[in-house]
């Protein structure tokens, strides 16, 4: 299950990014906008345009690499996209941007120190949420682009669909951020997918049953959650059972 959402932001300057999608079988680190190099000699626009259509792509790639990483359970990739980010250099002199990119730095530092899923969760989660505050406060509204909801089907494929449908929702909910998006995702995730048919030797059933379990647990505190640190606290918790239900071979 990967995410795969594309964003614009508008920050009031007519100025707008859009976002990389993951690929469809991602590398080791996804492809990134170009490096945005120095803007010393730059004036004010043109050090803002450069920002908003080079430096933030590459940040909300790097976001987003963090977090697919971590539902496939793959967190030396996640330090690697959280590291990449860190190697990112915030113009300072944008000084409404700067205490923002800092917080997203810091906890991007989190994410690479993280030596359990987790604990990269927690942080994955807390990276999502300094973006969203970097949003709010300079009233930026990013817009995303939403497929359809798959239909019901009685296939496991169908119904992984489904799930990684709604837990983009619930990841949009905490990193734009977007109530609708949220409450969204609460009615799709529960609709837990089926594995694939027929036993294997490579499955873990007790595994897959307590992710399954724990999921379903988290269900009303998702939907109860209706601040930034509340969802925060949920999506930490749901993000390793999805790792742990791939693991178990589902």
């Amino acid at each position: 299950m990967r995410a795969r959402v594309a964003i614009v932001v508008g920050l009031g300057l007519g100025l707008g990014l859009a976002a990389c999608r993951s690929q469809a079988e991602p590398p080791s680190l996804p492809e990134r906008p170009p490096a945005h190099g120095s803007t010393r000699d730059l004036g004010p626009i043109e050090r803002v345009e450069r920002a908003t259509t080079v430096q933030m792509p590459s940040h909300f790639t790097d976001v987003l690499a963090v977090h697919d990483a971590l539902v496939e359970g793959a967190l030396p990739r996640a330090h690697a996209a959280a590291k990449h980010l860190l190697g990112e250099q915030p113009d300072t002199m944008l000084a409404d941007w700067a205490p923002h990119l800092f917080a997203v730095r810091a906890a991007a530092g989190r994410v690479v120190d993280a030596r359990d899923l987790e604990r990269a969760a927690v942080a994955s989660a807390e990276l999502a949420t300094t973006c969203a505050d970097c949003h709010v406060a300079l009233g930026a509204h990013p817009d995303p682009e939403v497929a359809e909801l798959p239909p019901k089907g009685g296939d496991p494929a169908t119904q992984m669909q489904r799930h990684a449908w709604a837990f983009e929702r619930l990841w949009e909910g905490l990193v734009l951020p977007s109530s609708e998006s949220w409450q969204r995702g609460c009615d799709a995730f529960v609709e837990l997918p089926a594995c694939d048919d027929g036993p294997s030797s490579e499955r873990d059933p007790d595994a897959i049953r307590r992710a399954r379990e724990q999921t379903t647990a988290l269900e009303s505190e998702a939907r109860a959650a209706t601040t930034p640190e509340a969802r925060a606290a949920v999506y930490a918790r749901l993000l390793p059972t999805c790792s742990a239900c791939h693991a178990a071979g589902c």
